[in-house]
């Protein structure tokens, strides 16, 4: 064994795939004396410490029987997957008699909001999807409930029909100037990822061969410390920005008629030549406030822009992609107005108001799904209830609650405020 083997501590050794093999055919071991692992987490010269040093990590001594005894548990019926190993950790917390921190933390909101997250990343990266000859897996009642109105194969590929034929209506429809909104057809798809989308309203402001380009436009930010005038406040358009133009407006934007009558900007596609959205420079802005045919309400601004790379995947790519796998819906032509007029009531993102601006972001959102059919609106009503394993928190509190996370750790520099007041 020590020739395909290496010790990682007394008894405990790793081996390869092949050296299992090997070991399994010269009869020096059974299939159950071994435990498979995918992955492995590694770090770089220093990090490791300085995690340690941070309190990332805590030290312990440990041997092999407290290591196995915890692996067997880990292993058993008690033990669920979607309880992402929490429970296990709790009793390695008592063990090297670190519980008292446990039990101080178990109970903040950002201890919480911690485990309520791991829980639904180990759901959706830990849990396999049995075929339908084997056991279900184990869920619990609601879960069950859920299994077995609509856990049918017929079921599922009607919804998956129903989805791509949907796309395929209205990818085409998506053109440079074109508004779009994240899903709400999906269960979450920004929960664990990409927070920043989650409930997003997107302008498409560039689309070609290489990409598609987008500016998100309901997250104002804080000051960027520039003139813009009328304190017209600054949005997060994304995590591109323009060279040289780091923490400036990179676009400013308008949806007015006595603008466009005045040949103040351009229109942001073919689409919005007549009624629809403009973009215009800050000179172009400050013209219009002294001349008085605007008021700051009027403009947008926004900085940086969101980039969906097209390369390796065609017209499957971009935005369209996005549109395709169910993760953004655009927005009907009717919805534009009261969505820019509901956004532009927005403020200067300050730690007081960050509730308030994303209850505004919210209410644009759902202005911004009027078009939707019945049946989406009753699959949403349907998602709202997944309630986060073990727990009595819904999903679509603690995607709310990450977008809050999000806001509160990338624009306000603070993630404690993750949670609503």
């Amino acid at each position: 064994a020590d020739e395909v083997s290496e010790k990682v501590i007394k008894d405990i050794k790793w081996t390869t795939l092949n050296g299992a093999r090997k070991l399994l055919k010269s009869g020096e071991a059974k299939a159950s004396d071994f435990w498979v692992f995918c992955g492995y987490a590694g770090w770089g010269p220093g990090q490791l410490m300085g995690e340690l040093e941070r309190e990332s990590w805590y030290m312990a001594a440990t041997d092999s029987n407290t290591l196995l005894k915890s692996l067997a548990k880990q292993d058993s019926e008690l033990s669920d997957p979607r309880n992402a190993g929490l429970d296990i950790w709790q009793t390695l917390m008592d063990m090297i008699d670190h519980g008292d921190d446990y039990k101080r933390l178990k109970n903040t909101p950002q201890a919480e909001f911690d485990d309520l997250m791991l829980r639904e990343w180990a759901r959706a990266n830990l849990c396999f999807q049995k075929s339908s000859g084997d056991d279900d897996d184990k869920v619990d009642d609601s879960e069950k409930e859920e299994k077995d109105d609509s856990g049918k194969a017929g079921d599922f590929m009607d919804d998956l029909i129903k989805r791509a034929s949907s796309a395929a209506k209205n990818v085409d429809k998506v053109e440079v100037g074109t508004l779009v909104r994240a899903s709400s057809s999906k269960d979450y798809p920004f929960l664990l990822n990409d927070q920043e989308f989650h409930k997003s309203i997107v302008l498409v402001i560039q689309d070609n061969e290489m990409m598609s380009v987008g500016v998100i436009l309901n997250l104002p930010m804080t000051s960027s410390g520039n003139k813009i005038p009328g304190k017209i406040p600054c949005r997060y358009g994304g995590a591109y920005g323009i060279k040289g133009q780091v923490g400036k407006p990179s676009f400013w934007l308008h949806l007015n008629k006595s603008l466009r009558d005045a040949k103040i900007g351009s229109p942001v596609g073919d689409i919005n030549k007549e009624d629809g959205i403009w973009s215009c420079t800050s000179e172009q802005v400050e013209t219009a406030l002294r001349a008085g045919i605007a008021k700051p309400t009027d403009f947008m601004v926004v900085s940086g822009f969101s980039v969906w790379g097209k390369v390796g995947r065609g017209e499957a790519g971009g935005i369209r992609g996005e549109i395709w796998d169910g993760d953004f819906e655009i927005v009907s032509k009717d919805c534009v107005r009261p969505v820019w007029d509901t956004l532009t009531t927005q403020e200067e993102l300050t730690p007081e108001n960050m509730n308030k601006n994303l209850d505004i972001a919210e209410t644009a959102w759902m202005a911004s799904s009027s078009s939707l059919e019945d049946d989406d609106e009753e699959e949403e009503e349907e998602d709202d209830k997944r309630m986060v394993y073990n727990s009595d928190v819904s999903v679509k509190s603690l995607a709310d609650d990450a977008l809050k996370c999000w806001v509160g750790a990338l624009l306000l520099d603070n993630p404690r405020l993750r949670k609503s007041t």
